[in-house]
């Protein structure tokens, strides 16, 4: 996938469907059409992967919850790779981050499974061609907090603050100090990423 620079902004991209979307104003030759909860149509266009240097990971509070933003740059474009924070693809980029070469390129690669009528997506990260392997696992879970479960309205659910807290610090206090050319500055709010 090229990059599509508009400006030192970069593009926003989100995870859909298990590809990569990128979306365009207006419906293109390779792009689809989908409709939102709110009842507006947008046209994407949607990869399989995409490769490239992590220059940024940051957590930020919107309209949508909070969102695992990662900046990639491929041959001096950016593009920022945004999803919920407590969802499956940011799960297991976070938990596979310590193993991640941060001097070398990250293929990202979506991935959606059905099982048993729900849709699952993963998101599967990859160096030099090999899997990074998850640090953090259900098996060997280390200092991670695990999923508290609680009631909310009356119905149980996971609670990940926990492990989310701990997830945040390890970005801030261990991978951000080691990406190459230094992290790059706040990305500015943009009406490009309501994901």
């Amino acid at each position: 996938m090229a990059l599509l620079n508009k400006g030192n902004k970069g593009i926003y991209l989100s995870i859909q469907s298990g590809k990569i979307a990128h979306r365009v104003t207006d419906a293109t030759q390779s792009s689809k059409q989908r409709t939102l909860e709110s009842g507006k149509v947008i046209h994407e266009e949607l990869y399989d992967s995409m490769e490239g240097m992590i220059k940024n990971v940051q957590f930020k509070d919107g309209d949508y919850g909070t969102q695992l933003v990662i900046t990639i740059e491929n041959e001096g474009e950016i593009a920022h790779l945004q999803m919920p924070l407590s969802s499956n693809p940011a799960s297991g980029f976070l938990k596979a981050l310590p193993n991640v070469d941060a001097n070398v390129a990250v293929k990202f690669s979506p991935k959606m499974e059905e099982k048993d009528g729900k849709r699952k997506t993963s998101l599967f990260l990859s160096q030099g061609g090999k899997g990074v392997k998850w640090y953090w696992t259900k098996d060997n879970p280390g200092d991670l907090p695990s999923l508290k479960k609680i009631k909310v309205k009356g119905k149980e659910t996971w609670d990940d603050s926990d492990q989310i807290d701990y997830l945040k610090a390890y970005v801030n206090d261990e991978f951000l100090p080691k990406l190459s050319g230094g992290v790059s500055a706040e990305i500015e709010a943009d009406e490009e990423a309501p994901f």
